[in-house]
């Protein structure tokens, strides 16, 4: 589906860019505390300054860091 294809290229997205600075549960407790402020909103501005200017990667991405934050408990 379209929805899984940009979820992909979300999660290449972030491996190839984000993960260098920001491995694993780094990463992970950054997108909560963005998110538990002022949520998704925010995330998205951050992220369309922040290597993720085109909406469709940025989607994508926001999609995989949904899924992967929903299948790791906060503090692991």
């Amino acid at each position: 589906s379209a929805v899984e294809e940009g979820t992909a290229r979300g999660k290449a997205h972030v491996e190839a860019t984000c993960s260098g600075c920001h491995p694993g549960a780094q990463l992970d407790a950054l997108v909560r505390a963005r998110l538990g402020g002022e949520g998704v909103p925010a995330l998205d501005s951050f992220l369309k300054s922040h290597h993720a200017a085109d909406d469709a990667l940025r989607a994508g991405v926001l999609a995989y860091l949904e899924a992967r934050l929903a299948s790791s408990p906060a503090g692991e």
